[in-house]
């Protein structure tokens, strides 16, 4: 009689067992079908061009960083290379903007950009402004205030960035200047001044599907085959980590994508923006795993 018990036990745990592999696959499957993974290689030092007038190129630190070349906009700092920059000006002639996602450390880097573009203007958020021994003097940094448009707008505030620590801190949404369609919004995590970028989808007859730049905050681990918050690599907050993205994934419809360009991990398209904020709201899940216990 125990005997039998027992094997009737072991014979129902097997079941629930294989069940549950059994769903994980699939739910693991259907989230892989729900997107594309775009497998670049940036180890010959060129750009490589991943939609129309959107370039990805080798960044300095991490992974990706990106050129938009309707827009003469950096997104990331890229590797310092006289021939990337011969590439580029041969494109465009002159690069407006160069948008830091977060803190960046790699002084050298963006000076190289910088002299070789000197009509160049960083834009950083405001909180992670005056690092290093970077120009700062014609940045435009991300702070409170409304312009026009009723979003928060770009501010430019020179060589006193350290100095307004009683202000206030906004969250945006900023438009870029010159480019309507960029819109930078606040997500601390991977640093306390990270912030992502939407390219809008102004081609509507196309459906293209919009554009997320996403910096560090979130991207395609092809280690560990999967949409990755990289909550531990960030040097800020978790919590605020895994509230950012679940913040972008209750953004209104007007910030729809279908593209996630990330400097970190590899670049994705989803079936829909429904996939994405499904996919971003996951990845605050895990993040949420790793965050320290109060």
């Amino acid at each position: 009689m125990m005997l039998s018990c027992l094997l009737c036990i072991l014979y129902v745990r097997r079941c629930w067992c294989l069940f549950y592999v059994t769903q994980n696959k699939i739910v693991k499957r259907g989230v892989q079908r729900s997107m594309q993974v775009v497998d670049i290689d940036l180890k010959s030092g060129d750009m490589v061009e991943i939609l129309p007038n959107v370039y990805a190129l080798p960044h300095t630190r991490l992974d990706i960083a990106y050129f938009l070349a309707e827009e003469s906009t950096l997104i990331g700092v890229p590797f310092k290379s006289k021939e990337l920059q011969r590439q580029v000006r041969e494109m465009v002639g002159q690069v407006e903007h160069m948008i830091l996602t977060e803190r960046c450390e790699d002084s050298e880097g963006q000076l190289a950009w910088i002299d070789g573009f000197p009509n160049l203007r960083r834009i950083v958020h405001r909180m992670d402004a005056g690092r290093g021994k970077v120009r700062r003097d014609s940045d435009l940094l991300l702070s409170a205030g409304n312009d026009s448009l009723g979003r928060a707008s770009l501010k430019l505030r020179p060589s006193d960035v350290g100095k307004e620590r009683t202000r206030k801190l906004d969250d945006g949404p900023w438009t870029i200047p010159n480019n309507n369609h960029l819109i930078a919004r606040w997500t601390p995590g991977p640093s306390i001044g990270a912030c992502v970028i939407h390219c809008l989808d102004v081609d509507k007859p196309k459906k293209s599907g919009g554009i997320l730049f996403t910096g560090c905050l979130v991207g395609f681990d092809k280690k560990k085959k999967q949409l990755s918050p990289f909550a531990l690599e960030g040097d800020h907050s978790i919590p605020q980590h895994a509230d950012s993205l679940d913040s972008l994934a209750a953004l209104s419809t007007e910030f729809d994508f279908e593209w996630l360009l990330p400097a970190r991990g590899l670049p994705l398209k989803f079936e829909s923006p429904e996939e994405a904020r499904r996919a971003l709201r996951s990845a605050a899940q895990v993040a949420r795993r790793f965050a320290p216990v109060s």
